[in-house]
């Protein structure tokens, strides 16, 4: 089964776009780190790049995965569960990196609309990842 020109479309939009805010985060913004004692801006400068990386990319891998690779059903399962727990690893980490931020900036967490929205996402990702384990540990 070929990859259908609409996935390949998808990824390379994904990876012109993963480019894109890596650019802007190192060239622009200055770098990443997650321990940065004197550039704090460095510490948010994760969140993006690994919300992007994360929950965009890797999901939707995950997503095109489950149908589209040339292998068993079960193969694409497992494939599909691994990108899916990646995702939900990196999309934690990014919102670690996020609160980080703020409480090493004396900035109020949980203060706009994107951050209820962010943290109700990966509060439905992890539930929809627990549904999985369970669902699979009584088959």
């Amino acid at each position: 089964m070929a990859v259908p020109a609409a996935a390949k479309v998808a990824r390379a939009l994904a990876a012109f776009a993963a480019v894109l805010v890596l650019l802007w985060c190192v060239h622009f913004r200055g770098g990443l780190s997650l321990g940065s004692p004197t550039n704090k801006s460095l510490i948010f400068n994760v969140h993006p790049v690994l919300m992007l990386i994360g929950f965009i990319i890797l999901g939707s891998e995950a997503i095109m995965s489950y149908k589209i690779l040339p292998w068993s059903h079960d193969t694409n399962k497992m494939i599909h569960m691994l990108l899916h727990a990646v995702a939900l690893f990196l999309g934690s980490v990014g919102i670690y990196a996020a609160f980080k931020f703020h409480n090493e900036s004396g900035i109020a967490n949980l203060y706009s609309l994107h951050s209820w929205i962010g943290l109700g996402t990966i509060c439905l990702y992890s539930i929809q990842t627990a549904m999985f384990f369970a669902r699979t540990s009584s088959e």
